[in-house]
This record gives structure tokens, C-alpha cells and sequence, in this order.
């Protein structure tokens, strides 16, 4: 990847957290990842054709409530209710815009993002069927200490997470990949596809929460994995004033 000036990583995962990609754009190398690629996303009106100058600049909106903010609290209609700690945490954009050397990022983008806090995540997430790849039953984690706790219901996806988690057992790589890893805002209009982890975390009216690695984005744990999980039309506090109700950014 050092040897060329640009990448474009068509892959089955994605290389965000890897310390391959992390080498390659402190060398100068610029990195478009596209990890569960689909054609449609280059269609007219899909998420690639969206105006990416007004998602950079919605992004950056967001971004800067995030980096002023202490604590973020997320709640949804299925029963998601999440508190963390975002203090002394920098801001992230994901524009879609790479034109400066080290610039990297998803295609397709937009989003804003940042790492919460080690240790400060409590809680329970719900993860709605139809919202993950073959999710066919409600998914709930439970959160205390910044990691989770348990996963509850899922069906095979449910089964697949406890596997990888391990629940109970402290020793690595058990122990990183269940740590709360990222809190994220989607802001690309044209996202609209749900079971596509790439897409329905850009989805405007989304959060995201994620578990597993965060060294590559600013924070301080490092594992060997990173899975996202989407919210849709949640309730989002951050420092007790609501930044989005149902979805809509107040």
C-alpha cells in the first residue's frame, strides 16, 4: 500500500482498523475503502451520487457537538437506552472527500464519529431485525463498565456475537473485543439500505454504536475486531440537550 499514492480497497472487511491501513496514511498514502460492496450504490440517486460538499458540511455540524461534548445518552423506541462519555475525545468526519495526502475513509461516506471514553459505557443497545446482516430476531447487548455484558436473543446472529465475545472470559482477544467502540452519526441523504453495514451506517436520521477496536480511531483499545451496530429514528442527548428526536437533528 506505501508503494502508490492512492488506494481504493475493494475487500470482503474492511481495512479501517488495521495497522496496514494506519501505516499507509502516515506515509501520505490516500485510502478509499469499500468493504461489502454493492453495484447499486453507484446508481443515480444511491449513496455514491449524493451531493458529498453538503454531506462534509453536515458532518462537520455534527462533529463539533461531539468534540464539545462530556456525555452522549441514546435511546430508541425498541428499547436501546445507552449512556458514555465522550470527554477529551477529538471529532471525526467521514466525507467521502479524500484530496489531501493521509486522507482516508469509507466510499460511501458520511458520517461523524468519535470514540467514547474506555470504561464509561452503560446500558443496554437493541439491535433491530432487518438492521444487521441475516438479523431475523431482536439482538440486545447489555453494557456495564464500558464493555458488554450479555447478548441476549439474536437467533444465529446472537449466537455467532457470543461466540466471538466470549462472554465471561477475561483473557485476550475476548476481553478488547467486547469494549464500547464508537459513536457515530449518519449523514448521507441517499443511504438507505439497512442489512449492509457499509450503507446503513451512513444513513441520515441513524447512530451507530460499535464494539472492539478504537486504536485506530483515537482511542485506546486495540482488538482484533469491530462490529457495528445500527440504531434507526433514535433520541440523542448529548450533555442533556437533544440533538435528535426520532431521527431528525433538532
Amino acid at each position: 500500500m506505501k508503494a502508490v499514492d492512492v488506494v481504493v480497497a475493494i475487500t470482503t472487511y474492511s481495512l479501517t482498523h488495521t495497522d496496514a491501513r494506519t501505516s499507509a496514511t502516515k506515509a501520505g498514502v490516500r485510502v478509499a475503502r469499500m468493504p461489502f460492496l454493492l453495484a447499486d450504490i453507484f446508481f443515480a440517486g444511491g449513496p455514491m451520487d449524493a451531493d458529498y460538499d453538503k454531506v462534509k458540511q453536515d458532518s462537520e455540524k455534527l462533529a463539533k457537538l461531539i468534540t464539545d461534548a462530556k456525555e452522549v445518552i441514546v435511546k430508541t423506541s425498541a428499547g436501546t437506552n445507552m449512556k458514555s462519555s465522550l470527554a477529551s475525545r477529538s471529532r471525526r468526519v467521514e466525507s467521502g472527500i479524500f484530496t489531501d495526502k493521509g486522507a482516508w475513509g469509507n466510499l460511501l461516506a458520511g458520517e461523524a464519529y468519535t470514540a467514547p471514553l474506555e470504561g464509561t459505557g452503560e446500558g443496554t443497545i437493541v439491535v433491530e431485525k432487518g438492521w444487521h446482516p441475516r438479523l431475523k430476531e431482536n439482538m440486545r447487548l447489555i453494557f456495564a463498565g464500558g464493555a458488554v455484558a450479555e447478548v441476549q436473543g439474536g437467533g444465529t446472529v446472537g449466537n455467532e456475537l457470543r461466540e466471538l465475545l466470549k462472554l465471561g472470559i477475561g483473557e485476550e482477544p475476548y476481553k478488547s473485543r467486547r469494549n464500547l467502540a464508537e459513536f457515530g452519526i449518519g449523514t448521507n441523504p441517499n443511504a438507505r439500505r439497512p442489512d449492509n453495514i457499509l450503507e446503513a451506517e451512513k444513513i441520515s436520521g441513524t447512530i451507530h454504536l460499535a464494539v472492539g477496536d478504537k486504536v485506530h480511531m483515537g482511542g485506546e483499545v486495540n482488538a482484533d475486531l469491530h462490529q457495528d451496530f445500527i440504531l434507526p429514528k433514535p433520541d440523542v442527548f448529548i450533555d442533556d440537550r437533544p440533538v435528535m428526536r426520532k431521527g431528525k437533528v433538532t
